[in-house]
């Protein structure tokens, strides 16, 4: 006579405390910090699509935005320690990416900065083809004034578009149809100072 077959207990495996796909990064001792420096280099050029992509099409500002947010939400610092538990560095934890990739709010301020640079010039160089026609100059603002069609600020697209210039440029972040966020005025030399407020630097200034 047979022996009755012992019941087979199936049990249910204790959930992971640390990620799958953290696994092969962690080292035999626990305490350490997961070490991301063997990640594949094709998480590093993902991100780096990413904010290619970003940046074709949408303009800074936006792209910006965005990646600040992948930034705050993905990724975080943490101390790896050595034997005498001191701090020794930080990394990012998102795989293959150091921590100051996504930090491009630098990068971003200096295109800004150098497309109200452009903006600027190409709006005094209007202005002094226009007024080198033989134009009146008593009309223009002999203080800074802002350039658009809200009250207090001076037209400029009446005179200027389209002959001279397409359309007014605007501030690449704070911009508007009703006011483009640049400043000018006419100096007591007859040279027309063109200012906005910049990024990197405090005041954008160009003399034409």
């Amino acid at each position: 006579m047979e022996a009755p077959k012992s019941e087979e207990k199936i049990t249910t495996p204790e959930p992971l405390a640390i990620p799958p796909w953290k696994l092969n990064h962690m080292s035999d001792n626990e305490n350490d910090a997961p070490d991301y420096s063997n990640e594949p280099k094709t998480a590093k050029r993902k991100w780096i699509l990413i904010t290619i992509l970003l940046l074709l099409t949408t303009n800074a500002a936006t792209a910006g935005f965005f990646i600040n947010q992948i930034k705050k939400t993905y990724s975080r610092t943490y101390l790896s320690t050595d034997e005498n538990n001191s701090d020794t560095q930080s990394s990012s934890i998102i795989p293959g990416i150091p921590q100051n990739f996504l930090n491009i709010s630098g990068p971003l301020a200096q295109a800004n900065d150098t497309e109200r640079k452009s903006h600027l010039t190409a709006i005094g160089t209007a202005l002094t083809v226009y007024t080198s026609e033989d134009r009146n100059m008593e009309n223009f603002p002999t203080e800074a004034t802002c350039i658009g069609k809200s009250e207090g600020c001076f037209n400029l697209e009446e005179i200027l578009v389209p002959q001279y210039l397409s359309e007014i440029p605007k501030d690449p972040t704070i911009g508007t149809d009703v006011n483009s966020g640049y400043n000018f005025y006419l100096d007591e030399a007859d040279y027309f100072v063109l200012s906005a407020v910049g990024e990197t630097e405090p005041v954008i200034e160009i003399r034409k």
